[in-house]
């Protein structure tokens, strides 16, 4: 006997707790093991939704290589057109000083005249609509403006210089 409890009954509490504690531990096992199962279970799926994220990943690999190409080409076309644009533009800039040099020149024509050779003109039906006086090629140096040499063929020749365009060359090749 140990202190006031017999050892039969202290040897049968021991007993007791130890099948309390082994009934928990049953318990535990159990619940541990339908949580592995169901891991396993899962992880079929999550080998498939791995599978299917790889996949995805790589399909939106390859998208964003085609698109960065895409940019790319994109961007060489619209340099391109840009290249084009400023070419249009230093053609225009450059007719655009050609035709107020051509202005102020016939400006200057038109006001040394004396208006009775404009009237002579006029009743000869060589004066324009706008009181230029209509000429043939080569009449320019009669009225004091300054042509451009001809060429082989009578036809006024105009350089052009390494700004400009193929257009504007075959514009003055059209004169």
């Amino acid at each position: 006997m140990i202190g006031e409890i017999p050892l039969d009954r202290m040897v049968l509490l021991f007993d007791a707790v130890v099948a309390l504690l082994l009934l928990a531990t049953i318990v535990y096992a159990a619940i541990l093991n339908r949580k592995l199962s169901a891991l396993r279970d899962s992880r079929q799926e999550m080998e498939e939704l791995i599978g299917r994220f790889a996949e995805a990943t790589t399909k939106a690999e390859t998208v964003l290589a085609d698109i960065r190409q895409s940019a790319g080409e994109t961007g060489r076309t619209l340099q391109e057109a840009i290249d084009r644009g400023n070419v249009v533009a230093d053609d225009l800039v450059f007719l655009v000083e050609r035709a107020g040099s051509v202005a102020d020149r016939l400006e200057g024509a038109v006001k040394a005249k004396p208006a009775a050779r404009r009237t002579d003109e006029l009743a000869n039906g060589q004066l324009g609509a706008q009181g230029v006086v209509v000429r043939h090629r080569g009449d320019a140096a009669s009225d004091g403006i300054a042509a451009p040499p001809p060429d082989a063929a009578g036809q006024a020749r105009v350089e052009a210089t390494p700004k400009q365009s193929a257009f504007m060359k075959s514009l003055r090749g059209m004169r």
